[in-house]
């Protein structure tokens, strides 16, 4: 079984990075935040994890249901944070669970009783912006587009990846040589993808 070792120079830069606790600790810390964020969609979410409706279990977040399975009118997919809907499930019988915050980062609080953007409240933990969207689920939106987009390129930017694949695959010289370009091109495109999407990014959660 190959084993791949650390060289001296790695070595001593990580134990130059460990040294530091300040950047150690937040590397951590970042790494945990990132974790969590990769699932936001089970509890940063305007549909239920689980709705019981009927007599019949639905689970919205993994499959669309168009309005009408609940009573509506409409053969759209089920607008959750809609009052007509959260009353269906209210009823007798029926019952839906809600993730801890009921807002992705484009539901709109439509609720008569604030001017947006508004301070926090029990509804919006952070307030809604200037078009009543949840502060805090777009920020956990938000924080994980941002570091994905930024941890890609690095990734396909390191020289371990091509370290893995001349060992890997035990390239010779010339193949090692091609292997390094075909990566630095890649990266360069990586890059101008990267480009692409944060301006795309900026737009979408304008």
């Amino acid at each position: 079984m190959f084993k791949l070792k650390w060289s001296k120079e790695s070595n001593r830069y990580w134990q130059a990075f460990r040294g530091k606790p300040s950047a150690y600790y937040s590397a951590i810390i970042l790494s945990i935040l990132f974790f969590v964020s990769l699932f936001a969609d089970f509890y940063a979410n305007s549909k239920p994890i689980l709705a019981y409706y009927e007599g019949k279990f639905y689970f919205p977040q993994m499959v669309e249901y168009p309005e009408t399975t609940f009573g509506g009118i409409f053969e759209t997919e089920a607008d959750y944070s809609d009052p007509f809907i959260k009353e269906l499930f209210d009823k007798e019988g029926n019952w839906a669970i809600y993730p801890p915050i009921q807002w992705d980062y484009k539901t709109i609080n439509f609720s008569k009783d604030l001017q947006h953007p508004s301070p926090p409240s029990s509804l919006n933990l952070l307030g809604t912006d200037n078009r009543g969207r949840d502060v805090l689920s777009r920020l956990i939106y938000g924080f994980r587009i941002s570091l994905i987009f930024g941890i890609v390129p690095a990734i396909f930017d390191s020289p371990v990846i091509e370290t893995i694949f001349v060992f890997l695959f035990n390239f010779d010289e010339r193949s090692s040589i091609f292997i390094s370009k075909l990566l630095s091109t890649s990266t360069n495109f990586i890059f101008r993808l990267n480009s692409l999407a944060t301006n795309c990014q900026g737009i979408i959660f304008a």
